[in-house]
């Protein structure tokens, strides 16, 4: 009878612990990071930007600049019910694009339609993870990581 206590009390820390207890916040070693995204020298404004793990393994996150080029990431953590600011330490790919955009669709839903299909002046090897030539490390307090883009070479 007593391993049954055991084994209950087990689970139930387990359970416990997955719950997270705090609103979803997970307890990832997030550190705040912000920064600019310039492209050759002039900010980019309203832009969306994706900070993906060098590894291929952990937490990626992403944000948009505001209208001075100024971003803040915020971790992309699954199950997590409320946002998660920052991202870990560590080196990371960074894409830049045009955000995504909203129209309406048949019976009124809306699509999502990849800023791929707009006209931009961000070369297209910053895109994505996988062409992108921009890493940068994210230190173990966090701070300000500015994305310098160059059109040449593109």
């Amino acid at each position: 009878m007593r391993r049954i206590y055991v084994c209950m009390a087990v689970v139930l820390s387990f359970c416990l612990a997955g719950c997270g207890g705090g609103g979803g916040d997970l307890n990832l070693n997030l550190v705040p990071v912000e920064g600019t995204v310039t492209l050759d020298g002039s900010p980019l404004a309203n832009k969306g930007l994706m900070f993906t793990p060098q590894s291929g393994d952990g937490v990626a996150a992403g944000g948009t600049t505001d209208a001075s080029g100024k971003y803040t990431l915020t971790a992309m953590v699954a199950n997590a019910t409320s946002d998660q600011k920052g991202v870990p330490p560590g080196q990371y790919k960074v894409s830049v694009f045009e955000p995504m955009i909203t129209v309406e669709g048949e019976e009124n839903m809306e699509m999502i339609i990849p800023g791929e299909s707009q006209e931009t002046t961000i070369p297209l090897k910053y895109h994505v993870a996988q062409t992108t030539d921009v890493v940068v490390t994210v230190p173990d307090a966090g701070g300000t990581v500015d994305i310098k883009l160059s059109s040449e070479g593109s």
